[in-house]
């Protein structure tokens, strides 16, 4: 995914942080919608369920901080754009606490949220 980004063959960190950015919010957004549509299914435990809905705004709240985050990065405010970034890896496992286990077809796409949202947040941090 990241080899045939033309901005990180050249080393431009820049052009990285960015890269990374949408990634993360493309992660985010996918896991989102899969919330979403596992909430449409019938669920029949009521704490898995209210687990879900708080999962659910939890990624919207990750999509929300990434978004600013972006917007951060564009006015060349690098601090924001790290913390925005951390408080989407906060909003990915604050979903993850509240299961005993998570769910299978959603911990794989949390653990890539919190993975690009991490790196997001520490190119932006050395940026600074």
């Amino acid at each position: 995914m990241l080899q045939n980004d033309p901005s990180i063959s050249k080393g431009d960190i820049h052009g990285l942080l960015s890269t990374v950015l949408h990634i993360a919010q493309d992660n985010t957004t996918s896991t989102y919608k899969l919330v979403k549509s596992i909430l449409k299914q019938p669920i029949k435990d009521p704490n898995m369920k209210a687990q879900l809905t708080n999962c659910l705004r939890n990624y919207n709240d990750a999509i929300d901080d990434l978004k600013r985050s972006n917007d951060f990065f564009k006015a060349i405010d690098y601090e924001n754009t790290s913390l925005f970034s951390s408080y989407a890896v906060y909003e990915s496992l604050s979903c993850n606490h509240g299961f005993n286990e998570v769910p299978s077809q959603l911990k794989q796409l949390s653990e890539a949220v919190q993975e690009f949202c991490s790196i997001s947040a520490l190119i932006a941090n050395n940026l600074k």
